[in-house]
């Protein structure tokens, strides 16, 4: 149960990781279903509450049809094992926002959830936190920066810029960097141009008492045993 004050406001209710399926009901109504066990599962649940106490059920599965598709070299333990909790936010907020950087312009598209009664401020900062531009947009737009002679991102030097999205009460960070990835005339994989070999290992949080409930320690821990 959750107690809510200021109806003003756009409600969400999100599920960092629940396995393997996930069927969800709001004061007794149905908000919304998902199986996407290692993705976050967000619902608008505005509709469905009310000022004072309201009650979550969660109705977990441990087998459904996402199953055999998320069938990796992994123990199962199946339940909610990441963070869950209430998101408020403005009515009017950002709502689908893609970032990409490429050749000297980094190029944003904005579109809104609900009623827009005020602009969006958006600004484009360098790794030192250094305004480089600023820009209002009212409604769904594309704008873009021009960065010149932007510093290439590479894994040993991962220089990001920094976007800032102001609307209302809310502000929202996303960084990005330029970086260039092919395959040259050798057929070798290239990240801006220079030749690399990729090196990795396949992990799953894995704890021997907590299951996918891991803490930093724990990670850290995994990480210097390979």
């Amino acid at each position: 149960r959750f107690t809510l004050e200021d109806m003003t406001r756009k409600y969400y209710i999100v599920f960092e990781g629940v396995s393997s399926c996930l069927e969800l009901y709001i004061n007794g109504q149905f908000a919304g279903y998902s199986e996407g066990s290692r993705l976050q599962a967000e619902f608008d649940i505005t509709e469905l509450v009310h000022a004072g106490e309201n009650e979550v059920t969660a109705k977990v599965r441990k087998w459904c049809s996402g199953t055999y598709l998320e069938d990796q070299d992994c123990f199962r333990y199946n339940g909610i094992y990441r963070d869950v909790y209430i998101l408020n936010r403005p009515v009017g907020h950002l709502e689908d926002l893609d970032v990409a950087a490429e050749g000297q312009e980094i190029t944003v598209s904005i579109s809104r959830r609900g009623a827009v009664s005020g602009c969006t401020e958006a600004a484009l900062y360098d790794a030192a936190g250094n305004c480089m531009a600023l820009q209002s947009l009212q409604e769904e737009a594309e704008i873009s920066f021009t960065v010149e002679n932007p510093v290439l991102w590479n894994a040993e030097a991962p220089y990001l810029y920094e976007l800032v999205f102001t609307y209302a009460d809310e502000v929202i960070r996303v960084h990005t960097g330029f970086v260039t990835y092919g395959v040259n005339e050798r057929s070798a994989f290239t990240v801006n141009g220079v030749e690399v070999k990729l090196k990795g290992v396949n992990h799953h949080d894995t704890h021997p008492y907590n299951g996918y409930s891991m803490t930093e320690e724990d990670i850290l821990k995994d990480l210097k045993l390979m």
